[in-house]
């Protein structure tokens, strides 16, 4: 990938510190408040109770019995006496296969390793990504972000997925197996690489659709070393009723359908709107990957996924902030400047997220937020950048 055209000027540099303590000072906020309820509140009661429960469950219940809800419900409810709720289990095999080391390990022990690996993760396909003089900033402020706060807090997979995505894009142009690699461990979480298909074969990059394909037959091979076989069967089974659980709480949810049902759509017409808008993210995104710069397809695909992605939270976002810093590094390597409403909708989006932690109700602000975010960088993408301006039309 190649680096950026040149580094901050003056403005731009007092820009930037300005900036940097604004987000430190939020995040210092956010973190107090998530750390708070994330790290000194029971256990039971956080995100990852379930997925360390369904590592657990895959060590002591090795089969398909994880995706009987009742008998899980049990199980959660036996190993935390003070659980009064339920996490049912989406996930596949595979993904199982890849966490059933955390069912080995205490709870604490097991989220600290969780949140650490993550981090470093990350971090690292930030390093990727991001060339000097903006790579400390731009880890700065994805560390910081309240997305990534929350996701620390509660212990879930949002770092993992963000660090996929990331850090198959960067590798792409010079990669093409890492890339693939990472593409198809993605599919642990299937859903957030909706849209990376769209990326690939609008470039035409067969060898890093061969990469992901193989990579991903390999984790299933693995799953079937590790469980019995029915379990894919019973997975497949058991979506259409963690889809219905589900609908009925659209609080935290990110994407399209989950605004819909916010403004009390019926279901059927909430999920034709997820589709339908879905198809049209897809081909913008498409026309990014054929017709603008590199790093900015890029960013128009991590906005649009979020709106996109069939199922997703505002946890899931972080890669919502590596979007809107790749589009101020781009930007900024080429003497651009934001327009001030699309700097204050950019910051606004990055903080968002910190509200909604206060009241769910503002998740549908969040997601007009990621909407507005997705249309200003593909404008940009397509027309804006040929004239210098972030104006929208």
């Amino acid at each position: 990938m190649p680096p950026v055209e040149s580094g901050w000027d003056i403005n731009g540099r007092a820009l930037r510190w300005c900036l940097t303590a604004i987000l430190a000072v939020c995040a210092a906020v956010a973190l107090y408040d998530l750390v708070r309820i994330g790290w000194l509140g029971p256990d039971a009661h956080e995100d990852f109770f379930g997925i360390w429960s369904f590592a657990r469950f895959s060590v002591l219940h090795p089969g398909s019995g994880i995706y009987d809800f009742p008998r899980l419900q049990v199980f959660q409810e036996a190993v935390a006496p003070d659980f009064t709720g339920f996490y049912p289990c989406p996930y596949p095999p595979d993904f199982l296969a890849a966490i059933v080391w955390l069912g080995h390990l205490p709870i604490g022990p097991a989220k600290a390793l969780w949140t650490v690996a993550g981090l470093a993760l990350l971090t690292g396909s930030g390093w990727l990504m991001f060339q000097p003089p903006f790579r400390r900033f731009a880890l700065l402020a994805m560390v910081l972000a309240p997305a990534s706060l929350m996701n620390a807090a509660i212990g879930e997979t949002a770092f993992f997925g963000t660090a996929l995505l990331v850090a198959g894009f960067a590798w792409v142009p010079t990669s093409p197996v890492l890339a693939g690699v990472a593409f198809g461990l993605l599919t642990l979480k299937p859903q957030l690489g909706v849209l990376v298909p769209v990326a690939l074969l609008a470039r035409g990059d067969w060898r890093v659709i061969v990469a992901t394909v193989l990579t991903a037959l390999a984790m299933v091979g693995v799953s079937l070393l590790v469980f019995p076989p029915e379990m894919w069967a019973a997975w497949w089974r058991v979506l259409p009723l963690y889809q219905h659980v589900t609908q009925g709480n659209a609080a935290l949810m990110a994407a399209i359908d989950a605004g819909a049902l916010d403004l009390h759509v019926p279901a059927g017409i909430a999920l034709a709107a997820q589709g339908m808008g879905g198809l049209g993210i897809a081909l913008v995104v498409w026309f990014c990957f054929r017709r603008a710069d590199y790093r900015l397809a890029v960013a128009a695909l991590l906005a649009g996924t979020a709106l996109a992605a069939p199922h997703d939270y505002v946890y899931d976002t972080v890669f919502v902030v590596v979007a809107l810093l790749l589009t101020g590094v781009w930007m900024a390597g080429r003497g651009m400047r934001l327009t001030t409403p699309v700097l204050a909708l950019y910051l606004t989006a990055y903080l968002f997220p910190f509200e909604v932690t206060r009241n769910a109700a503002a998740c549908f602000v969040y997601i007009v937020l990621e909407a507005l975010v997705f249309c200003s960088i593909a404008w940009l993408a397509l027309g804006g950048a040929k004239t210098g301006s972030t104006r929208l039309p």
